[in-house]
């Protein structure tokens, strides 16, 4: 008998030996990337503003204060970090975007690189030098020097990093309230768990992020909030096994995604200082015509107004897919009991556009990156 999740049966489907090397041997990374932490952070504070929609159709909880309490830590392998300043967390480079900064963020990362040792070297750093100093540290990491990259340094960069992820985050949920609540009619559940048992006593275990009435159905529709790089295809419902299994556990026939997309639109403005010409022209003057059909010429000053995009990927799932995703969770099931873990060798320079962390131990024997976790 077992006891699966959907994140299990995702690892499965990947590559079976990733699975038992994962859940099995638990051989964990020693290192992770910030998204889990992020992705957590946005969770606990959409269920917060769900349940207050539920309750008040209106949203009144401090939600940016939540995800803030919650993008404060991270857990690697059974040890929590202090998040901010942790060199065991990876971030993208496109993870930092220094025009979300305001004076506090900036006045912020003066203290803590104080603390970290750096003295009063970025005291009067201007967003420019902050966006040179933050180039300079990633070509510092990327290159040669990665190896002995200092501890101060390293935790400086993920500093910054970790400051911009706040700004997104916040504003994402400002985009979910603003785009997503609006086609909600009501809220039914949040955090709704699920359990589907075969004859044979296993069972999957699930929790879905939300159980909704839009305004666009008459009937119930599974809600699974996402935070994204691109955007879903119209089609993402029809083809995702976890929907398919959950709306197959309710009896539900309709199912959504909330896609929160981490790629800010940053909406830059120009405004002439000379004519008040307001443009979005490359012009690197002013091109507004004045007096005598002359151009202005003026210096642009520019301003930018973030903002995060959202979707709302609604489908209707037949009966048949269904069955298709639960004969396979089956068959993987069956799989795991009798100890079935295959490598799936096409898969290992891609998982989610990286590498496989297990790469090393299956090919070439090696797991220096790896530790054990009881």
């Amino acid at each position: 008998m077992s006891r699966l999740s959907f994140s299990q049966i995702n690892k499965y489907n990947q590559c079976p030996r990733s699975y038992k090397l994962h859940y099995v041997e638990r051989l964990r990374e020693r290192s992770a990337t910030a998204y889990l932490a992020f992705g957590t952070a946005m969770d606990e504070s959409l269920n917060a503003i769900l349940l207050d929609f539920q309750k008040n159709k209106e949203v009144t909880c401090d939600y940016k204060a939540i995800f803030d309490e919650n993008w404060q830590t991270i857990e690697i392998n059974k040890k929590e970090y202090g998040l901010p300043t942790c060199t065991l967390v990876g971030y993208a480079k496109s993870d930092f975007i220094a025009e979300l900064l305001d004076p506090s963020d900036i006045m912020f990362i003066v203290a803590k690189s104080e603390e970290l040792g750096f003295g009063d070297s970025l005291r009067g750093i201007t967003l420019s030098d902050l966006k040179e100093l933050k180039d300079k540290l990633e070509d510092e990491k990327s290159q040669r020097q990665y190896r002995t990259f200092l501890e101060p340094r390293h935790a400086l960069l993920n500093l910054m990093n970790w400051r911009s992820m706040r700004r997104k985050g916040h504003l994402m949920l400002e985009a979910y309230i603003r785009n997503i609540l609006p086609e909600i009619e009501e809220v039914i559940d949040v955090q709704k768990q699920i359990e589907l048992k075969s004859n044979c006593g296993s069972s999957i275990i699930g929790y879905i992020d939300a159980v909704v009435k839009l305004k666009s159905r008459t009937d119930y529709t599974v809600l699974d909030n996402k935070t994204a790089s691109q955007p879903y295809a119209e089609d993402a419902v029809k083809t995702s096994q976890q929907l398919l299994l959950y709306t197959y556990a309710l009896g539900y026939k309709h199912a959504g995604f909330a896609v929160m997309l981490k790629n800010i639109r940053m909406n830059r403005k120009k405004k002439c200082i000379e004519c008040g010409h307001e443009s979005n022209s490359t012009h690197k003057l002013c091109n507004n015509t004045v007096e005598n059909g002359k151009r202005c010429n003026g210096a642009w000053s520019e301003e930018t107004f973030p903002e995060a995009l959202t979707q709302l990927v609604k489908d209707e799932v037949d009966e048949q897919t269904q069955l298709v995703v639960v004969d396979n969770i089956s068959e993987i099931n069956e799989a795991i009991v009798n100890n079935v873990f295959p490598k799936n060798l096409s898969t290992c320079k891609n998982i989610y556009g990286n590498p496989c962390i297990y790469l090393n131990h299956c090919w070439k024997n090696k797991s220096d990156n790896l530790e054990k976790v009881e």
